[in-house]
């Protein structure tokens, strides 16, 4: 879906979001590493926040003054993967490094100065983990995209067809070694070989290097948070908050629409479907032609070989993005 142009975009489990309503008590409030760095910035240097910007502050220290100063019972925002980028884990995990940017955060832009050192780093740990599995095979796939799409704006249908069976033979020899296949990763690389400019925005296509690729990998876990968070319901909202137009438009394309709950920390479900509505931005070349159905017929026979062998593996996301 195509949005239009705002300094900040707000995105829940039922997609895009005009304004943030301050009289939600139980909503987690997400902001990327763009948006925390606008915040650290206009602390330190006094550098002039947007009305939207200024929105977000209002409201999240109306939910932190109510959950945490007065309640003491959570803090309603949660930068973890915000500063996991911005501390680059995914080069070098140091958890002072770390916990420096969680305390200049929390202390000079949400004025929070009790968090317990050890909850700071139980969830640092649980960030790594998640992070030291499933980003360097994001990075990984992102990377290869950038190596098989063509700089055509309008490549070929043979060139997009060729790229797509070199994307699934490279994922089919690697997928003991890659955490996540299919579902909206396979979507939005199709559409890039195929010349979709919201999908090669996403992937940063035109800055494409390795350490693009990281980026975009980092920008994929809002997309698995929000999932997470939805069929964990701690929360009756998860809000990802963004200045990034690429991430706003990929990450409103999703709505969630229940049964919540259907993952179980204790366990580890085969199947989790999203029960929800996916509309990316449309492409005229794919809708309805014979090139989409032969895409469709190799990722199909793809997807088939990958069910045969793959016993362990986690079904989990909208039925378009795997049966389409």
């Amino acid at each position: 879906m195509k949005i239009s142009k705002q300094s900040l975009y707000f995105v829940g489990h039922r997609g895009l979001i005009q304004r943030l309503d301050a009289g939600q008590r139980h909503t987690m409030y997400v902001p990327d590493a763009n948006l925390v760095l606008s915040l650290l910035r206009a602390r330190s240097k006094g550098e002039t926040l947007s009305g939207r910007h200024k929105h977000f502050l209002s409201v999240t220290k109306q939910a932190i003054n109510h959950s945490w100063h007065q309640q003491k019972r959570w803090i309603p925002v949660n930068p973890v993967l915000a500063l996991m980028e911005l501390t680059q884990q995914h080069r070098r995990p140091n958890f002072r490094t770390y916990f420096e940017l969680h305390q200049e955060l929390f202390s000079k832009v949400f004025c929070i100065r009790n968090v317990a050192p050890e909850w700071v780093a139980e969830t640092f740990l649980s960030a790594l983990k998640a992070q030291i599995s499933t980003l360097p095979s994001i990075a990984r796939t992102i990377e290869t995209v950038y190596e098989l799409c063509s700089d055509e704006e309008k490549p070929s249908d043979s060139d997009v067809i060729e790229s797509c069976e070199k994307l699934f033979e490279w994922m089919w020899l690697e997928r003991e070694r890659l955490a996540l296949i299919g579902g909206p990763l396979i979507y939005l690389s199709i559409y890039a070989f195929a010349g979709s400019p919201q999908a090669r925005a996403f992937i940063k296509y035109a800055k494409r290097s390795p350490t693009t690729a990281s980026n975009v990998a980092w920008d994929m876990l809002y997309w698995i948070m929000l999932e997470l968070d939805y069929h964990q319901p701690r929360y009756e909202n998860t809000v990802v908050c963004t200045s990034d137009r690429a991430l706003g438009e990929f990450l409103g394309s999703r709505t969630n629409q229940g049964p919540r709950g259907q993952v179980d920390p204790r366990g580890q479900p085969q199947y989790v479907e999203a029960y929800g509505d996916f509309s990316p931005a449309k492409l005229k070349r794919l809708e309805n032609t014979k090139l989409e159905q032969d895409i469709f017929d190799r990722y199909l026979q793809f997807m088939c070989y990958m069910e045969r062998v793959e016993s362990n593996s986690i079904k989990f996301g909208f039925n378009i993005l795997r049966e389409t």
